[in-house]
């Protein structure tokens, strides 16, 4: 029984994967169907990120709010290209890591992000359009 379930997980998790069209796979397994760059700027102003985050070689924002900005903008260049994994991670649950350089400028009372909690208010697909757009700062393709 055990053998035939593991059979069929593995079966079905080839057929999810088939069925998807363009993936970006990471090393973590991780896989997200291609987003897109102008929904997830659209998104970024609609849920007013902007408020506290830059993004790199993007000039059509708003600058972040005084006392709200974070200290480095998104998409900067840096030592290593974060995954899609870490992406995610940072958006739906910005209290997992935050650096501790930032640390003091980041965390609200009790050790939490002070990053508003947006799980009941962005869809899996404007989640998917905001890595895009935070990808393609990083890799310098922002028109």
């Amino acid at each position: 029984m055990r053998k035939w379930l593991m059979s069929s997980a593995s079966g079905l998790s080839l057929a999810l994967l088939a069925a998807c069209t363009t993936t970006q796979v990471v090393s973590s397994g991780l896989a997200l169907p291609e987003g897109q760059i102008d929904a997830g700027r659209e998104s970024f102003r609609r849920l007013q990120c902007f408020s506290c985050h830059r993004v790199a070689g993007e000039t059509g924002l708003p600058d972040p709010m005084q006392g709200l900005a974070v200290p480095f903008a998104l998409g900067r260049k840096a030592a290593s290209r974060p995954t899609d994994e870490r992406l995610v991670t940072a958006i739906i649950n910005p209290s997992h890591r935050i650096t501790e350089p930032f640390r003091k400028e980041l965390v609200a009372h009790g050790g939490r992000s002070r990053m508003t909690n947006y799980s009941e208010v962005m869809t899996v697909q404007e989640l998917i359009d905001l890595v895009a757009y935070i990808r393609a700062a990083h890799d310098g393709k922002l028109k």
